[in-house]
């Protein structure tokens, strides 16, 4: 308001100056018409005679008038200076009207007028001034507000990215590709450099295909089931055994042919061997030395023996070991893969159950999946097994209804303690599960606390289409199979989908993704904040079993924080003892740690609860080889340290589903610490026959150089690796694992200087790849670079913990260095 005043008053102090310019010009102007108009009459007038004169009073001369032309040209200058003074002025160009005014000053006869104009020139100028720093002012706010704009369109568009983003990855959950892919399509049109997206988009993609193979394989087998279908047979009837033979023994873990399974290897059983004493006196006949003294001790020998085995069977008789449990995979009475899906489901869900009763041992799923094709004496399985007691049922599924036909047998007396046909909706399949767990503890006669029975009195039921999908996801995570995570993750997702309250499925989607992480088909990151919505989610909802713990503590030690991953984990453990997935997961952890006789101590119970699971003894195999490398840092030798990690190791091999590609890896490993290079040489040589792999032809290499063998052996196998290498590099330019290991090679047949390019290269590629940097920790440690070995080693520790990378061969020379340990201990 202020602004505007002064702005009128200068208006009418412009105006006034004008108006008193204007009057004198037109004076000025009408004093020269004047003049003219005079001086043309004196011209045209015709001459007299002059007047007589007056004596006494004389006229005056006339005035003389002054000269028209000076004058004309002074106002006119005044006159044009003056308009363009204010022209200058009301144009805002004050250095002209300065100059202009500098000019004016000699016409204007009045100082008074000449300081007016100054202090008018002044008053523009400051007004200059003013207006210039409020049109500054303005175009500060204009540039904020402009910003503000700006900004606010970036936030809306990162908002909407998000949200396109979340809804694209939901509906690629439920497997709905193409509308993910659309809403992708909109993502980068609006941000093209999306990498989430892209990295989305190819997982769509590759989920598409995968689905399309298993909608045909799915297809397939429907039809060779239809065209196959045989009728469900009966349950098998365990045979009676001697009272001998009620408890079993202690042993838990024995061969393939203890289990009454048939054998591992193939071709003719070798055939008996003869007596015990008749082989002792078949040899000792041979030795020329007395005999009466020698079989006088085997005698004694003998009698101590009977003695022990007769004194512990009667103690076994009279005390009992504890309950335990074999709970069989349920046999489905339908012939379709929905059927098996949902029998193998119950049958986890149920072994899930029973395995947070303290009193009971139950045997592990993983093992009890193993015996699904078992036709022998289930008995003496069971009892082999470590079980006193087993449950055979079958589940049958007609519409909306399911019956359940369940038998608890005794291995004591062979037969059946209890037996019951259970029948219910498809709705009320978990409950009827719960129903079935605690009936099995009523006949087993076992004691449950009170937190105990909650969990079998748990209300957790869905819809038929629900299950449905969870127990397909559950079957596909189960195949411990890279390629069908994606699967498995879409199947919890459509059971989420047709029941957002169903906890289990966001259990099982926590779990996928954290399956994912271990199988190394993602990164970390985005695997771990996956699975703790998801598993933030089933908590909500009230979700309390071994595996909500069990995940956990898998999602602390992703994060690294892992002591918050032991505090967890052992609240599984004593949450469910018998859940042996639990145990080996405390027993890494421990080894994290540095725990180790913790660790050994668990995962000995893990094999225990799980004696037929690869990973299991894989886990044991690791920890014991990695004890028996602390005692050799320490200076102290201990080889039967790895005369018990090769026998779990091939005890794993036993079970494992690629023999080859399980015996080319840590026990191959673990044979060149064993000083047994020929052995694991064979076990390579067989591997690159049948893979063609650069890995395997490097490790071979790696074995025929630590063994000593002649250098053109070793040098052509790790030329070979060089040479694939080479092709896999050219064939795929951002392969960064490949370069990893050209530089191991290259470092291996001593060009140093290549392999620091390949390995340079590789990092660039793939700065936090987990490979690429365990891999940059080895070729440092073989080129005796301490310093940068160790740094490697440290980060690829910080992306995740790999036991089997810590004890690969090639940090065999940096090992004993305190440092190294200080390092691998978290």
């Amino acid at each position: 308001m202020a602004l505007d005043d002064q702005e009128k008053r200068k208006d009418l102090e412009r105006q006034k100056l004008l108006e008193e310019i204007r009057r004198r010009a037109e004076e000025a102007e009408l004093k020269r018409i004047e003049k003219e108009e005079q001086k043309a009459d004196h011209i045209t007038k015709p001459l007299l005679p002059p007047d007589p004169p007056r004596p006494v009073h004389p006229d005056p001369p006339p005035p003389t008038p002054a000269k028209p032309v000076s004058v004309s040209r002074d106002e006119q200058t005044l006159n044009d200076l003056s308009n363009r003074f204010f022209a200058a002025i009301d144009g805002r160009k004050i250095d002209k009207a300065a100059e202009l005014l500098e000019e004016l000053g000699p016409l204007l006869k009045d100082p008074a007028e000449v300081e007016g104009l100054r202090e008018r020139l002044q008053k523009a100028r400051k007004q200059q001034q003013e207006n210039a720093k409020a049109k500054k002012r303005q175009a500060e706010q204009q540039a904020k507000e402009l910003a503000a704009q700006e900004r606010a369109r970036r936030e809306s568009n990162q908002k909407k990215i998000a949200d396109l983003l979340q809804k694209a990855n939901n509906f690629y959950q439920r497997e709905k590709y193409d509308r993910g892919t659309e809403l992708l399509d909109e993502l980068l049109a609006i941000d093209p450099e999306n990498d989430e997206a892209k990295d989305l988009a190819a997982n769509i993609s590759k989920a598409k295909e995968l689905a399309e193979r298993i909608q045909e394989e799915e297809a397939r087998r429907r039809a060779s089931e239809a065209a196959t279908a045989v009728p469900a047979t009966p349950l098998p009837t365990p045979s009676i055994q001697t009272p001998a033979e009620v408890w079993g023994s202690k042993e838990i873990v024995r061969p393939e042919s203890e289990l009454g399974l048939p054998p591992v290897s193939d071709g003719p059983a070798p055939p008996p061997k003869p007596p015990v004493v008749e082989r002792i006196i078949e040899r000792v006949s041979k030795v020329h030395i007395p005999l009466r003294p020698v079989l006088i001790g085997i005698g004694v020998v003998l009698v101590v023996v009977s003695a022990y085995y007769i004194i512990t069977s009667l103690k076994q008789a009279v005390f009992p070991p504890k309950y335990s449990l074999l709970v069989l995979p349920a046999t489905p009475q339908n012939a379709d893969s929905s059927s098996q899906f949902l029998a193998e489901a119950v049958t986890e869900e149920l072994i899930s159950i029973v395995s947070t009763v303290s009193d009971l041992r139950v045997v592990a799923p993983a093992t009890t999946f193993s015996l699904r094709t078992y036709t022998g004496d289930l008995s003496r399985a069971a009892r082999n097994l470590g079980a006193r007691y087993f449950l055979a049922w079958s589940v049958a599924r007609v519409d909306d209804r399911v019956t359940f036909q369940v038998t608890l047998f005794d291995t004591s007396s062979s037969g059946p303690v209890w037996s019951k046909q259970i029948q219910n909706s498809v709705r009320e399949l978990q409950s009827t599960t719960r129903e079935v767990g605690r009936a099995i503890m009523s006949a087993m006669q076992v004691a449950t606390e009170s937190q105990e029975e909650e969990i079998f009195t748990r209300v957790s039921n869905t819809s038929p289409e629900a299950f449905d999908a969870y127990a397909r996801g559950r079957w596909y995570l189960r195949q411990n199979d890279p390629q069908f995570i994606n699967t498995a993750i879409s199947s919890f997702a459509l059971a989420l989908d047709r029941d957002s309250l169903f906890s289990e499925a966001d259990l099982g989607l926590a779990s996928a993704h954290l399956t994912a992480i271990e199988r190394e088909v993602d990164t970390v990151g985005t695997r771990v904040q996956m699975a703790w919505r998801y598993l933030t989610q089933a908590l909500a909802l009230g979700a309390r079993s071994p595996e909500s713990y069990r995940i956990r503590g898998l999602i602390a030690q992703y994060r690294l924080e892992y002591d918050r991953a032991v505090e967890e984990l052992e609240r599984g453990a004593a949450f469910a003892p018998s859940d042996a997935e639990t145990q080996r997961r405390l027993a890494f952890v421990y080894t994290i740690k540095g725990r180790v006789d913790d660790a050994l101590r668990v995962a000995a119970k893990a094999v225990a609860d799980d004696p037929r699971n690869a990973e299991s003894y894989t886990t044991m195999g690791l920890i014991q080889h990695l004890r028996d490398e602390n005692l050799r840092s320490q200076g102290e030798s201990n080889r039967n340290e790895y005369v018990d990690a090769l026998k779990s190791f091939e005890q794993g091999m036993l079970y494992a589903r690629d023999r080859s590609g399980y015996a080319s890896s840590e026990y191959a490993d673990l044979l060149e610490y064993a000083h047994r290079p020929e052995r694991a040489a064979q076990i390579l040589v067989d591997r690159v026959a049948q893979t063609q792999h650069y890995v395997d032809y490097y490790k071979l290499g790696r074995i025929y150089q630590t063994a000593g063998r002649p250098k053109p052996q070793w040098e052509a196998t790790l030329q070979r690796a060089k040479a694939l290498l080479e092709t896999a590099v050219a064939t795929n330019p951002l392969d960064a694992v490949a370069y990893s290991y050209l530089a191991l090679t290259e470092t291996r047949l001593g060009a140093f200087k290549n392999a620091l390019e390949a390995s340079a290269r590789a990092r660039q590629i793939a700065p936090g790849n987990l490979d690429v940097l365990y891999n940059t920790a080895r070729m440092y440690a073989l080129q005796t670079d301490r310093d940068q070995a160790l740094e490697h080693l440290g980060k690829a520790l910080n992306v995740r913990y790999r036991l089997s990378s810590i004890l690969d061969m090639d940090f065999y020379n940096l090992r004993p260095d305190p440092e190294f340990q200080h390092t691998i201990t978290r």
